[in-house]
């Protein structure tokens, strides 16, 4: 493409849903509705979505993980992702095949460590508190984890030529984190950030000794209401170790990003939700490494609409943020509600933005982002 570079504006989607829909035809409506480019899962997590433009099929399921293109077995020694599902191995390069067309730019999308890979490969798991491996979601302390995800973002930059990675789960998963979670006891912020806490073999050697027992001990408080929760920055304070802790975690996934920033062309975006330490991310760090960070803002953990687009603003700088904003319901219930959300982020200087989910919703809720042009 050649031109003015364009304001990033992307949607993501679904490449089994655009190929059922007719690739081209889905493409030019995303370009029409004013998006720039379009971020396609090329590599997937379990899922039921249902799909209501889809003339094929109302639902999609996968019980697990899934590539949507066939991998190349001889880039991976080790572990490799998990193959596509019966008929969709073509997806994503169906869809890849046709961007450039519509006049708009490729973004790969790939979830990483929120994998049943982890459920195949359990010694790859998080061991939250250092007790039984969790299904489905891999500790990227670990090398072989570290590995895949370098190998994988190498595939996709130089099989495919995207112009962007957005990378989902390049740190560690929070808990609870299963289709039927049940956690019934009231957590806060320094509960559910201790709960999460991976103490794997690789973990516990990045953490000063006793600090397991001390971490189960203070969950142990708070989860009987002895003590009170507090924010996690007055939780690492109270804690010498657990401060020390968080350090390491944060190189670990610093060092990831910038492997994979090394080894492609194509521009570096790191997704991310919820509480960043929890994850292990220092989001001014990752943003100075990365191209950007996408914060995914779709109402959940109880704050104000926005505001966690404008913290990540303050703490790395409104140019190398983008607004991950939702036209999905329940978490965005009407146009209102979608406007305010990107008000606070314009508000806070981010102009980037990528919208949740093509693939989801009508062709109405997607028109509430081009009236945000």
């Amino acid at each position: 493409m050649s031109g003015t570079k364009r304001r990033y504006r992307a949607v993501w989607a679904y490449p089994w849903d655009l190929v059922d829909r007719g690739p081209a035809a889905c493409l030019e409506e995303i370009a029409q509705l004013g998006f720039t480019a379009v971020s396609v899962a090329a590599v997937y997590h379990s899922v039921q979505a249902f799909l209501p433009r889809n003339p094929r099929r109302q639902w999609f399921t996968a019980s697990r993980s899934h590539a949507n293109y066939r991998p190349d077995p001889r880039r991976y020694p080790g572990l490799g992702p998990t193959k596509a599902l019966a008929g969709e191995d073509e997806s994503f390069g169906d869809v890849a095949a046709a961007v450039e067309a519509a006049g708009l730019e490729l973004t790969a999308w790939a979830v990483l460590t929120h994998s049943s890979l982890a459920t195949a490969e359990p010694r790859l798991a998080i061991r939250p508190l250092g007790g039984a491996s969790q299904p489905g979601l891999l500790c990227p302390a670990n090398p072989a984890v570290a590995e895949y995800v370098v190998a994988l973002a190498r595939e996709l930059d130089e099989r495919f030529a995207p112009a962007a990675l957005d990378l989902e789960t390049i740190g560690w998963g929070a808990l609870p984190h299963h289709p039927h979670a049940k956690v019934a006891l009231p957590l806060g912020a320094s509960g559910r950030y201790l709960l999460s806490l991976c103490f794997c073999e690789t973990c516990a050697a990045l953490a000063p000794p006793g600090l397991t027992a001390w971490v189960t001990a203070r969950l142990k408080a708070e989860l009987g209401g002895s003590t009170a929760a507090v924010p996690v920055e007055v939780l690492l304070a109270e804690c010498a170790e657990l401060a020390s802790f968080q350090t390491a975690r944060e190189a670990v996934v610093l060092d990831l990003v910038g492997a994979v920033a090394e080894c492609v062309s194509a521009r570096v975006q790191i997704a991310h939700w919820g509480e960043p330490r929890q994850a292990g991310i220092d989001l001014a760090a990752v943003a100075a490494v990365a191209d950007r960070v996408i914060v995914l803002d779709y109402g959940m953990g109880g704050r104000e609409p926005g505001a966690t687009i404008a913290d990540a603003a303050r703490i790395a700088g409104h140019s190398r943020i983008v607004a991950g904003l939702s036209v999905c319901s329940p978490q965005t219930p009407d146009e209102a509600g979608f406007g305010r959300t990107a008000a606070v982020a314009r508000a806070a200087g981010v102009e980037e933005i990528s919208v949740y989910n093509a693939s989801l919703v009508d062709r109405q809720r997607l028109e509430w982002a081009g009236t945000e042009r």
